[in-house]
């Protein structure tokens, strides 16, 4: 007898997913939670470009900046890690006179960086840094934490303490007790900010004279999990 109600069991549990509801009694509840914190990281998209007659020399500009500017990064303690420089891309300028063939009349070179910063409160300082290098744009900043998964995994614990605590309250107002856990089913858990695609406060043009620093306010970082639990509902 042990061994078919084993057999049983098993089959049983291979005809369960996670979404489905048990035909005995059970509650299905949703829980949400959100975690915010302070970002300590940011990640700065850049651009390089320069227009010349010649290919040649269109290239050559923008690999001697972004060199210069690669070079520069040790005082911000940057390692090579959290540096991403894209290959160059070079496009002829073309000219369409009203009467006539087209004309190439130069050449745009373009390279586009990426770096991560780790220490977020050097952010103005590495912004003039990059402008005055001749960094043509700072395109995006997009702001991180270091205990991203941390922040997660703390949500997603608060979402099944906030599904538990509703479940056992429905329970006890049905007169009934709140039994095992049936299933649970992870329906959300994501990061949200608002400066990463922000580009009309991000972007900024290169100028001729380096500003003063800026001061840079941040938003909190939120981590969010909703989850559906299905509870054993105990009838005495």
């Amino acid at each position: 007898m042990k061994y078919v109600i084993v057999l049983i069991i098993f089959f049983v549990s291979l005809g369960t997913s996670a979404n489905s509801a048990p035909s005995h009694r059970h509650i299905v509840v949703t829980g949400k939670a959100t975690v915010s914190a302070m970002p300590d990281i940011a990640k700065i998209k850049l651009m390089v470009e320069h227009k010349a007659k010649l290919s040649l020399s269109a290239k050559a500009e923008v690999d001697q900046r972004v060199n210069r500017f690669l070079e520069g990064l040790q005082k911000f303690s940057i390692s090579e890690d959290n540096v991403s420089a894209s290959t160059i891309q070079i496009a002829p300028q073309t000219h369409y006179p009203p009467n006539g063939e087209a004309q190439i009349v130069g050449y745009r070179a373009s390279r586009h960086l990426s770096v991560t910063l780790d220490n977020i409160q050097s952010l103005s300082e590495f912004i003039d840094y990059a402008l005055a290098n001749n960094i043509n744009q700072v395109q995006q900043i997009s702001y991180l934490s270091s205990k991203q998964n941390e922040l997660k995994t703390k949500a997603m614990q608060q979402a099944l303490s906030n599904a538990k605590q509703q479940a056992a309250a429905i329970a006890q107002a049905s007169g009934a007790n709140l039994g095992h856990v049936y299933s649970v089913n992870i329906v959300d858990q994501r990061q949200q900010f608002r400066y990463g695609a922000n580009a009309a406060v991000e972007q900024h043009a290169m100028a001729d004279e380096v500003s003063s620093s800026g001061r840079y306010l941040t938003e909190e970082l939120n981590f969010n999990a909703r989850v559906n639990v299905v509870y054993d509902l105990v009838v005495e």
